[in-house]
């Protein structure tokens, strides 16, 4: 397109006229007398409205904008302007403030968030200007569809239909040769189903007279559309056809109904007379040199300040944004009343950086850089004739303006979790002449609501400024972006080389895969040049895939997702850009992009090893490693247990007790907390992740899963309709209407109905992909009855049990059971700002979820141990004990991964010598924990002295004191003066030397944490936190204890998996438990840091089992590690990956002590996690979904 830069007494000119159609220069003197000027009453009205009077799609915490032709008080404002709803007349209240200088202006606060998809008016009725009463008017403005929610807040209409087209051709919204068209729908679009382009499967097409198809971009976001012609200027001569078609549907499956999906054209020519105006804007600095803002004459904020509200972010950050605007101005003096104006998609705006502060007060250790507004569509809209006071000189002409932008950051971290598509950004402002600058000025105002790291919709007030440069034929150079696009970071990157992690060991099945780049690409360039394979023993198979850019990031979601590598059946994926691929202004992406991935290996195959007589190792032949159903890791709302119905009592809000959890007893065995109703605000979903692959289609809402709103005694009142988002390891369930605050619900998982068998019929249970059922109960059932006292332990010494806990219905042997059905309890209340998010464990290292660390014993010669251990006989084919399931090691051609190869400094110099032992060391040549594992070490491998020391009297039978994690003793010496006889020397005590296996002494953890970050803060300022309970599962570890008859013997007892439950929380310490963990995030020296104290309960379900089987105990194994409770103090940094995600490892400050105890056996173990021993690690959910 040719282009000319008119002079500048042309422009002036055209500017001139354009703006006296309706009235000139704005009509403010030099000096505002603010009504002491008689002659200018009873011509005083409105000038200006945000929201525009009949403009839709306003954000629902936009405030409203007021600009009269004098001066109005804010008490007046408060007094005579109502805010009501269309339908129900409902009043709203709302605070005025007074906009600074300008005065004319007030600013409506309303006191509550508007109502999604609803009709309000303004009503300016009796009001009182400083030179004279204004005239009575009413604005009707809509507000837009929610972004996420039930159904009824994010649709418009029950169908899926065009509910705007803009241009809509109509008087004051002409189609230009230069127009962009954008269509607002009732419904969200679902992205894949909206392809341009003819025939075949388009679904949106634009084509001439003769049929051919015109080169178009479109953008998708939410209910938004966009198609902008390629070509500058259109034929005017040319009638087109723009069609939008069957197969377009929206994110509820409903089908586009066609009505008014196509709109014939001719369009209008912007430029008659020849060649195009082209109107040079800057946009004005937000700080004057004074160093004083520049603040829009509209809203009184600073100008083109980008303010990020939220509660994630806080209320301060913003970013200043400059650059130049070349305007395309149809020909004046054709288009008088209204004037079509276009700003090319090649414009860029540049922000200043953003510290990220989380919550507005914590440093999050990562700032933005530039931030950049690219937009991807030409921006379109008219300059109207003022329809609020066409009586009036000063009455400005009315800016309407459509824009879509993308956002990006220069820095990763920053990039990565903000830069996005923001789509129909609508500006209402003015225009006007400064006569004495000779410059042309537009002040707009916008709502933005940018998406902020996926979890929660931020919002700003945009106070949009340009200025023309007063001398249009020297204006300032156009900016040619000339840089390539470069790669910043993408979500399966192994950083391990540069000391970063392996985010492809943190990727889980069903995750898209997401690259970021440092600059949006052009969406035209990059369809069909994004290809991923998949590679295992079927060959080389190209992948079906959807994919799309969001801002600067490409995502791409595998139809079949990606899958955890098999041991036997090996999977690696390759993902490729085909070459050609640009930015939006053409420069290409020379960096290219082709990387192999895997993601973590399942293993499934292994050798058992049997012990001979001798204590050799015998390899068994190879078979499949233990293989066990799916479990539920965490939920919301409710606790991930099945609840026991007898302990329900929703009257008084009480769900219930977890079913295995202790009940009350007369035997001092402390019963577990009743778990309340939990509380649920009316604008989050049901959530519910699980260990495994799911099923799919074993998930039937109504059926399988089933939400329903009930009475106070359990009645049904009636299902909750909805709809059941199911992923690979989750489910999400929003309801068509908001939970009805106050109602109380249920909500059910249904399983096989039984912990000991695998039978299930996966259409109407829940199913893992491996065809099992979901095991719903992880707890064994538990009675508590009279102990069985041991006769050897005094009672006085306070170590003997005053109860047997022995489960009644243990847990199916082979893990592959279900359960009974989950019903969770929930009372709806008011929404809320408060963030949840979804935290899962990640990297974790049981893969196979078999919870079982599968790998080689690392250890030392332990042939002692075996050759005088009476519970080795369960691994010895020679004894009559033997048991072929009790396998503790074998050999492995895939192992899971273990603990760090770093020394563990923080154990060194820890002994026994304080808990009675010999002063053996407790963690020789020590190394680190992995993320998300706990060390676990003894602290007494025997006792040094029992006549001063021991409070037992002598024990004679079966007994476990002392113990050795990981692996057993090397060999049993005599403690003090032997007794000989004829040369032959005996020692009545024996002193266990404890191997060495620093790899062996871990547990492995796994589990995910729904948090809820508040916008509030303690009194020290630390910004609070809420965790809501729910429990961590880890992996089993062997103890070898010191027992079996005599001193000189060892016992191998696997712990089976753990079940560590969080406790709710009380007020104080009169009430119930029934509150969730507060945590804090504090400023640690510039890094954000969170903190928490957690109270547990510790269960072992499979030890009873274990430790009968290895002792061969006829009245069953007392032990005490069931409900056994616990508190830990966790701390630990909060940072980012390069991708955006959020990082928080939770660390012990001081040592978590496990005192196990038994009657019979006779058991004395002392375990510990040391500080610093326990390393949680939870990963944020990906930022695009």
């Amino acid at each position: 397109m040719k282009t000319t830069i008119l002079k500048q007494s042309l422009l002036l000119l055209s500017s001139a006229t354009l703006l006296a159609a309706c009235g000139g220069d704005g009509g403010d003197s030099p000096v505002d007398d603010f009504g002491s000027n008689p002659g200018e009453g009873g011509n005083q009205s409105l000038l200006y409205s945000y929201p525009d009077d009949g403009q839709s799609e306003i954000a629902t915490r936009a405030p409203i904008v007021l600009r009269f032709s004098s001066r109005v008080s804010t008490g007046q404002a408060e007094q005579n302007i109502i805010l009501r709803r269309e339908a129900d007349g409902t009043e709203l209240g709302f605070s005025a403030e007074e906009v600074p200088g300008e005065r004319r202006g007030v600013v409506l606060q309303p006191d509550e968030e508007l109502d999604p998809h609803t009709r309000y008016v303004i009503d300016v009725q009796g009001l009182d200007l400083a030179r004279g009463p204004s005239a009575d008017r009413e604005i009707e403005f809509s507000t837009r569809a929610l972004q996420r929610g039930p159904k009824n807040l994010v649709t418009t209409d029950s169908d899926f239909e065009l509910s705007r087209t803009f241009p809509s051709g109509a008087e004051q919204e002409p189609v230009m040769d230069f127009s962009t068209f954008r269509f607002q729908f009732t419904q969200p679009i679902d992205p894949a189903t909206a392809r341009y382009g003819q025939g075949g499967d388009a679904t949106v097409t634009l084509t001439d007279s003769e049929g051919n198809l015109i080169d178009a971009a479109l953008l998708v976001d939410g209910p938004y559309m966009t198609v902008d012609p390629e070509p500058e200027h259109l034929d005017t001569k040319t009638e087109y056809t723009l069609t939008l078609g069957s197969g377009l549907s929206s994110t509820f499956e409903q089908d586009f109904t066609g009505d008014n999906g196509v709109i014939t054209f001719t369009p209008k020519d912007s430029s008659p007379r020849g060649e195009p105006t082209i109107m040079v804007q800057r946009i004005t600095e937000a700080v004057k040199p004074s160093g004083e803002p520049n603040r829009s004459e509209l809203t009184g904020a600073p100008v083109n300040e980008v303010p990020v509200n939220s509660t994630l972010l806080g209320e301060d950050s913003a970013t200043r944004s400059s650059g130049d605007v070349r305007a395309e101005l149809a020909d004046v003096t054709q288009y008088t009343e209204v004037t079509p104006v276009r700003i090319p998609r090649s414009t860029i705006l540049t922000g200043t950086n953003i510290d990220v502060m989380i919550g507005g007060e914590v440093p999050a250790g990562i700032s933005s850089g530039a931030v950049k507004m690219h937009f991807l569509s030409d921006a379109t809209g008219y300059l109207v004739p003022n329809p609020y006071a066409d009586n009036r000189d000063d009455a400005l002409r009315i800016v309407r303006l459509f824009m879509d932008v993308a956002i990006s950051t220069e820095n990763a971290e920053a990039n990565g979790g903000f830069t996005q598509d923001i789509l129909h950004i609508e500006l209402i402002g003015t225009a006007e002449v400064d006569p004495e600058a000779g410059v042309l000025n537009l002040d707009a105002v916008s709502m933005v609501e940018p998406d902020v790291l996926g979890q929660e919709f931020a919002y700003g007030l945009l106070s949009f400024q340009l200025q023309s440069y007063k001398d249009q034929t020297n204006p300032p150079a156009e900016f040619a972006d000339t840089t390539a696009p470069t790669l910043q970071s993408w979500t399966l990157a192994d950083n391990s080389a540069e000391g970063g992690p392996d985010k492809s060991r943190m990727a889980k099945p069903g995750d898209p895969i997401i690259l970021n780049f440092s600059e949006p690409l052009d969406r035209e360039s990059v369809e069909g040049k994004v290809t991923l394979y998949r590679t295992d023993n079927s060959g080389v198979l190209e992948q079906d895939i959807e994919y799309y850019m969001d801002g600067a990031a490409l995502v791409v979601k595998p139809e079949e997702p990606l899958r955890y590598s098999e041991e036997l059946n090996p999977i690696s994926y390759e993902l490729q850009l085909g070459s050609g691929i640009t930015d939006l202004a053409g420069n290409v992406f020379v960096q290219g992009f082709d990387k192999e991935f895997q993601l973590a290996q399942k293993v499934r195959r292994w050798q058992p090893i049997d012990y001979s007589a001798t204590g050799e190792e015998v390899a068994r032949a190879e078979q499949d490693v233990e293989m066990r159903s799916p479990f539920i890791l965490g939920l919301y709302p409710g606790f991930p247990c099945v609840l026991d119905d007898t302990t329900t009592d929703l009257e008084n809000g009480i769900a219930g007790m977890c079913l295995g959890g202790i009940e009350e007893n007369p035997y001092g065995k402390e019963p577990n907390d009743l778990i309340p109703v939990s509380k649920m605000p009316a604008n989050r979903p049901i959530i519910v992740a699980f260990s495994k692959d799911m099923k799919g289609s074993s998930f039937s809402l109504g059926g399988s899963f089933k939400v329903e709103k009930i009475n106070k005694q359990g009645g049904l009142i009636g299902e909750v309709t909805g709809s059941l988002e199911v992923n690979s390891r989750e489910i999400i369930f929003w309801p068509d209407v908001p939970w009805e605050e106050g109602s109380l619900y249920r909500y059910t998982l249904l399983s096989n109905g039984s912990v000991n068998t695998s039978a299930v019929d996966c259409n109407v249970s829940i199913c893992g992909e491996n065809g099992l059922p979901l095991q719903t109960q992880l707890l064994a059932n538990i009675k508590i009855e009279a102990p069985n006292y041991n006769a050897q332990i005094p009672q006085e010494s306070g170590l003997a049990l005053t109860y047997k806990a022995s489960p009644q219905d243990h847990i199916d042997y082979f893990n592959q059971g279900g359960g009974p059905i989950i019903k969770q309890y929930f009372v709806a209340e008011e929404r809320t700002d408060n963030v949840l998010q979804m935290l899962r464990t990640s990297p974790i290292a049981d893969i196979n979820a078999n919870l079982k660390n599968d790998h080689k014993r690392v250890i030392e010669e332990e042939y002692e141990s075996r050759l005088n251990g009476v519970g080795w006989g369960l691994n010895k084919p020679t004894s009559s004990r033997y048991n072929p399931s009790a396998a503790i090691d074998g050999f492995f051609d895939t192992e899971e991964s273990g603990p760090t190869s770093v020394p563990d400094t923080t154990t060194d110099g820890l002994t026994d010598l304080d808990n009675l032992g010999f002063g053996m060391p407790l963690d020789p040549n020590g190394l680190k924990p992995s993320a998300n594992s706990a060390k676990i070490l003894s602290t007494r491998f025997g006792i040094a002295d029992p006549d001063t020391d021991w409070p037992y009297s002598a024990i004679n039978g079966t007994q476990n004191v002392g113990a050795n994690v990981g692996c057993g003793y090397t060999a049993w010496e005599g403690v003090g003066e032997p007794t000989c006889y004829f040369g032959i020397c005996v020692y009545s005590r024996f002193q266990g030397i404890p191997n060495e296996c620093p790899e062996e002494k871990f547990t492995y953890l796994n589990g995910v944490l729904f948090a809820e970050v508040t916008n509030r803060t303690d009194s020290s300022g630390s910004l609070l936190v809420h965790i809501y309970p729910g429990k961590i599962v880890t992996t089993s570890f062997l103890t070898v204890a010191r027992g079996g008859v005599g001193e000189n013997s060892s016992v191998p007892i696997e712990s089976g998996y753990q079940v560590m439950r969080m406790r709710f929380t009380k007020e104080d310490s009169d009430a119930v438990r029934s509150e969730p963990i507060t945590a804090r995030i504090d400023d640690n020296g510039g890094e954000a840091f969170l903190s928490a104290s957690v109270d547990l309960y510790l269960d072992a379900p499979y030890l009873w089992r274990n430790i009968q089987e290895a002792t061969k105990t006829t009245q069953g194994a007392d032990h005490n590690f069931f409900s056994y409770p616990v508190s830990i103090n966790l701390t630990g940094p909060i940072t980012f990956l390069d991708d955006g995600r959020m990082k928080i490892k939770q660390i012990n400050q001081e040592p978590v002590h496990f005192r196990l105890r038994g009657n019979v056996p006779a058991t004395y173990i002392d375990l510990k996690i040391p500080a610093q021993g326990s390393h949680l690690q939870y990963i944020s959910t990906p930022i695009k979904n």
